[in-house]
């Protein structure tokens, strides 16, 4: 989800194309976003989840296949300060995040997803003919558009991270680590979805939950390990949808 601040009828418009390209809107990762988004916008309609087909899994053996991943959208830093401002916070979280990227490092995870469902399907359906594209491009939001993507008429894989960041939990000095992300096989000739999957990954509180600082401290070290967890829960996910 974009972050940036879109007053009154701009604001429920850009809610609304999010919701509408498969989007599971997680209420506690952006709490203080959620301040300016209408009630009816909220109730928008997603795309659903779909595991492929017997049919779909005999084309995918022996074809081609595109590895894609998409731009992500900023990474959110937020701290009960930022939160006391609402969009105000946001755009502070922006900023902070893309500066907490650039100092440590920090790589979307939808990189690591997108190689290890390559590999599983490349594996589970002797595929042997695959283009993994390393260049993060801008989202595609329908089949069509992500089958312009591709060099040929075979299947595309399509990864992107559509949140991720730090949230606190409310009247607590711990934080949470949150990821959000979608994956798509689309048969490229069909220009048609075969599968898709969401994934929220939303920590629950615990006494051992770590304070901000035992995040970002060792080059954030805890962060990243973090952020590899969830990101091997939502390829575990987006495996299972698509028979691997």
């Amino acid at each position: 989800l974009h972050t940036q601040f879109l007053p009154g009828k701009a604001a429920r418009s850009h809610w609304a194309n999010a919701l509408t390209r498969g989007l599971t809107v997680n209420t506690s990762f952006f709490q203080p976003v959620l301040l300016i988004a209408s009630a009816t916008v909220l109730a928008g309609c997603a795309t659903a989840p779909m595991t492929i087909n017997e049919q779909d899994t005999s084309s995918l053996h022996e074809n081609r296949l595109t590895v894609i991943h998409y731009e992500p959208d900023p990474f959110l830093p937020m701290t009960n300060t930022k939160g006391a401002f609402a969009v105000l916070g946001v755009a502070a979280a922006v900023s902070e995040g893309s500066e907490l990227v650039r100092e440590h490092s920090l790589e979307d995870p939808a990189i690591d997803i997108k190689t290890t469902l390559a590999n599983d399907l490349s594996d589970a359906y002797q595929i042997s003919d695959v283009t993994i594209v390393q260049e993060a491009k801008p989202y595609a939001s329908n089949p069509e558009e992500a089958a312009a993507l591709a060099s040929h008429d075979g299947i595309i894989l399509d990864v992107r991270t559509f949140g991720w960041g730090t949230m606190y939990y409310p009247f607590k000095t711990k934080y949470k680590v949150n990821y959000m992300a979608q994956a798509r096989l689309i048969n490229a000739r069909e220009k048609r979805l075969i599968s898709a999957e969401r994934c929220s990954i939303n920590e629950q509180y615990s006494e051992n939950s770590p304070t901000y600082d035992e995040l970002m401290e060792n080059g954030a070290a805890l962060l990243k390990k973090k952020l590899a967890d969830a990101s091997a829960e939502c390829t575990a996910r987006f495996a299972e949808k698509m028979g691997v």
